[in-house]
């Protein structure tokens, strides 16, 4: 993924800020984990909030303990929280 890269170049997270957007319904349980992975390193609290977020919802019984737990991390890092 995006982040065993260690070094994530601003326009790669743009392109695929712009790629969630508009495809966040095709994603697997996996690529939202990846996702919230990547774009934790330079959050972008509305798209957590408004795409990764329902994404992550969506797939909870999906996800096995290491997911769920890199998710959770993800969301820590990018100091986004839902509301409820």
């Amino acid at each position: 993924g995006l982040v065993a890269l260690r070094v994530v170049s601003p326009p790669l997270l743009e392109r695929a800020r712009s790629t969630l957007e508009q495809q966040v319904g095709r994603c697997s349980p996996r690529a939202v984990v990846q996702l919230c992975r990547a774009l934790s390193e330079k959050p972008d609290i509305e798209a957590f909030r408004d795409y990764l977020m329902p994404a992550a919802r969506s797939f909870m019984l999906d996800f096995n303990p290491r997911d769920l737990c890199t998710v959770a991390e993800a969301f820590l890092k990018a100091q986004v929280a839902d509301a409820d």
